[in-house]
């Protein structure tokens, strides 16, 4: 079960909380999965490479880059080097009040904290449409590390126009491209790839036949993949294995009695594989999440939407 994060702040009237977090060398293994019932985080690296893994998707995020983690999305944090990053938790009623009944509420508030379409958003400097994001950041941690008067208005003013950024560049139905942001060949690559991946999931696919779809090396495969989508080929397979049997599973789960039946037609070889990787990417066997669905417990549905999210 994942951990829940409760965030106290000094100052009710002021609901922003500003920490910088030295994180130790850990492993993968040792990283536990929490959550924040009521608050999204944003995160800004400047030592180190900090492991976000959330929706079935694990970023490396180095220094200079960023992310942003909506409320209620499960996800884990750790640093194979040690790292040293800040965090900004914050109270989302102090950028935009909620109103049940406002169409404001779901314009603007509701999209950058309820779990959905877009859960978590990662914020790489490169990118013209994220620099000024992380600018943004940056001031917000400058401000409150200096504590000049005024600095809670300096913070409300770069925090609502981080929360239009953010609604602009990550929420949009489509993204105009200009020749600061078209996608790069590498991107085109990937996404072939990954639509290849998407159709033949269920067949016997190695490395050289993702990489020879798209006419380059494994090596070079690899390397694309981990750069754009921060996941290697294999490991976006068997990912998208995992969720087409827990789709299976979720659809209807009374006739998911047969386990087995149910890895061999998403295209695992070995049902101790398909044990193992399941309980990687969904934080129970394949069993237990069967069980839990029968059982109605929300836990499974919620694993269940947070890896979905990676494959919409």
């Amino acid at each position: 079960m994942a951990t829940e994060l409760i965030e106290e702040y000094k100052n009710p009237e002021y609901p922003v909380s500003i920490k910088c977090v030295k994180l130790e060398r850990s492993t993968e293994e040792e990283a536990e999965p929490v959550y924040r019932s009521k608050e999204p985080e944003m995160l800004k690296v400047y030592e180190g490479e900090l492991f976000v893994e959330a929706e079935g998707r694990t970023e490396c995020v180095r220094p200079g880059e960023g992310a942003f983690i909506k409320k209620t999305q499960v996800h884990r944090i750790w640093s194979e080097t040690g790292a040293r990053y800040y965090s900004i938790v914050l109270d989302p009623e102090f950028v935009i009040r909620k109103h049940a009944r406002s169409p404001m509420t779901k314009k603007y508030y509701d999209d950058l904290t309820e779990t959905g379409r877009i859960s978590v958003v990662y914020l790489n400097p490169e990118r013209l449409r994220d620099e000024q994001s992380l600018n943004r950041i940056e001031a917000i941690i400058c401000a409150n590390c200096r504590q000049e008067p005024g600095f809670e208005l300096i913070t409300l003013g770069h925090l609502a126009l981080l929360w239009v950024a953010l609604l602009q560049r990550f929420l949009s139905n489509e993204e105009k491209y200009t020749a600061r942001n078209a996608p790069s060949r590498d991107e085109k690559r990937v996404k072939e790839a990954r639509e290849f991946i998407d159709r033949s999931f269920a067949e016997d696919l190695a490395l050289s036949d993702i990489a020879a779809k798209i006419h380059v090396s494994p090596n070079e495969c690899c390397r694309e993949f981990k750069r754009i989508i921060g996941v290697s080929p294999v490991d976006y397979l068997v990912r998208r294995r995992v969720y087409e049997a827990a789709r299976i599973m979720y659809k209807d789960p009374t006739s998911a009695d047969s386990i087995s039946e149910v890895a061999f037609n998403v295209g695992f070889n070995t049902i101790s594989y398909f044990n193992r990787m399941f309980k990687r990417f969904m934080f129970s066997t394949p069993s237990e999440f069967v069980r839990m669905l029968k059982e109605n417990d929300n836990t499974a549905v919620e694993r269940f939407k947070a890896l979905e999210n990676m494959f919409r």
